[in-house]
């Protein structure tokens, strides 16, 4: 097996939530020795300082040499993807830069991290919106990693067929990320549960991206969109138009 396809479900408590994330590797001669070769599936989108809008996938940081996605030889593919999962697209992706990471605490950090997961969490509903319109066949082996809690809601047949499983996927959570656009308006900070406040930025781009999203879950015949009922005057006057579009 030369080529793999691999999928990873955002985790709850992180900007990436309920989003998926899909991965081209290619594995060279010297593989496990030197490090397999990976692609992201952007969608002109950069959603993390790993993964670029070309499609770019940084397996180190050139700032820490300790800091890798394959540390050795040793290391398998189950460990690698995971390690993309929790180091990469986590609840602090700013923390891998430099200035930035948990050692250096300071709240001019904190709140550029807050501001900068605010501006992921608008990607990823970008890149929901991309996916679903245009979902990544199986063309090789595939991978999917999801966090435990998932499992019971996939078949065989959609954990085999990628087109499948992303139409089931945002099927599924339609609701939960719906609803989870209108907590944001009410100012719940992006990973978190408590209610602290968002910036007004975030509450406004949230309902500019709205159309994209809504128009996704309309493309994969979701029919729990024809319920959402939106916050804020913007978002209204957007589901109402595309709604009415679709009627």
């Amino acid at each position: 097996m030369d080529l793999l396809r691999a999928v990873i479900v955002g985790a709850k408590g992180t900007p990436y939530h309920n989003g998926l994330f899909f991965f081209d590797v290619y594995f060279p001669r010297a593989y496990p020795v030197e490090a397999p070769l990976v692609r992201y599936h952007s969608g002109g989108l950069g959603i993390n300082p790993h993964l670029f809008e070309c499609g770019e996938v940084r397996l180190n940081l050139p700032t820490d040499k300790n800091w890798t996605l394959w540390p050795s030889s040793n290391t398998n593919m189950l460990q690698f993807l995971v390690s993309i999962q929790e180091k990469v697209l986590n609840a602090h992706p700013l923390h891998h830069q430099p200035g930035f990471g948990p050692s250096e605490p300071s709240m001019v950090a904190a709140y550029f991290s807050l501001l900068y997961n605010e501006a992921i969490q608008l990607k990823s509903y970008e890149t929901m919106a991309y996916i679903m319109r245009n979902p990544p066949k199986v063309r090789f082996c595939a991978f999917v990693l999801l966090p435990t809690s998932m499992c019971r809601r996939f078949t065989n047949e959609m954990m085999q067929n990628f087109e499948a499983f992303v139409v089931g996927h945002f099927r599924n959570y339609v609701v939960d990320i719906l609803n989870a656009t209108n907590a944001y308006r009410e100012g719940l900070q992006v990973g978190d549960d408590m209610g602290w406040e968002e910036s007004y930025k975030l509450r406004f781009n949230v309902d500019l991206c709205m159309m994209d999203l809504l128009g996704g879950f309309i493309h994969i015949k979701a029919p729990e969109v024809f319920n959402f009922d939106p916050i804020g005057p913007i978002c209204v006057s957007v589901t109402y138009i595309v709604k009415s579009v679709c009627l």
